[in-house]
């Protein structure tokens, strides 16, 4: 009876230690991660600062809303922008146009307006499409759920740019439109259609080709109007006249 007491207070004791020691792995390996964020953070940090494209400086955050949008509310939440071409969550080192989000508990951040991050604003296209004019809801992605970086804004609209079905084409040369419009208008690169959000009008404006950026412009600046007698449009020249007009 005493050897098997013995055997069996062993074996408890065993188990403790086998708890404790779980404990510590667990914990070594938050604190990698955790390392691993803080440097991709530090790495992205430094991509910003060297950063020239738009910054709205919008209250950083996520805006659940259109309304949450307007009144510069948003749901204070740590996230962390993600390729959109990783299957895993790897935190972004580059400034890049288009990005999934994600919160603090590593989960997708969906069905949400727009996210303020490091003083860059991104709309979330399932936002965009929801909250478009009437004449461009049959535009549409297959990645719903990911955000695109407003490049060009003011106190007029905001502008941005997404892959949607029938993008436009892509190439232009940066002498199209001269040498001295600057890195945002004529040397980045072209990220699909032009889309411009309307404070006035509170939507989206999709450009969804050249006739149709031609009705959109000819209201509010005739000036900036484009011959479309070519089959393709010149995105650069859409960039210069949103900056006039932003």
């Amino acid at each position: 009876m005493k050897r098997k007491q013995l055997i069996s207070g062993t074996i408890r004791i065993n188990y403790k230690q086998l708890i404790f020691t779980m404990k510590i792995i667990i914990s070594a390996i938050f604190a990698l991660f955790s390392l691993a964020i803080t440097a991709q953070e530090q790495a992205l940090d430094a991509a910003t600062k060297m950063d020239t494209l738009f910054k709205p400086n919008y209250p950083e955050g996520v805006y659940l809303t259109k309304e949450a949008f307007l009144n510069k509310k948003p749901v204070i939440r740590t996230v962390w922008p993600v390729d959109v071409g990783r299957s895993e969550i790897v935190v972004q080192e580059n400034i890049a146009h288009t990005c999934f989000f994600y919160g603090s508990n590593r989960e997708k951040i969906t069905d949400v307006f727009a996210v303020s991050y490091k003083g860059n604003l991104y709309f979330q296209l399932k936002g965009i499409f929801k909250n478009c004019n009437k004449n461009d809801r049959n535009e549409s992605s297959n990645i719903h759920n990911s955000f695109v970086r407003v490049i060009l804004g003011g106190e007029n609209y905001f502008y941005t740019e997404a892959e949607l079905a029938n993008a436009w084409a892509k190439g232009f040369a940066y002498g199209a439109i001269g040498g001295g419009v600057g890195s945002v208008l004529a040397q980045s690169y072209i990220h699909g259609k032009g889309i411009v959000w309307d404070f006035k009008n509170q939507e989206f404006n999709i450009f969804k080709n050249c006739n149709d950026y031609n009705e959109f412009i000819s209201v509010v600046y005739p000036e900036g109007v484009l011959d479309c007698k070519s089959k393709k449009i010149n995105p650069y020249a859409i960039r210069k006249v949103i900056d006039i007009i932003k």
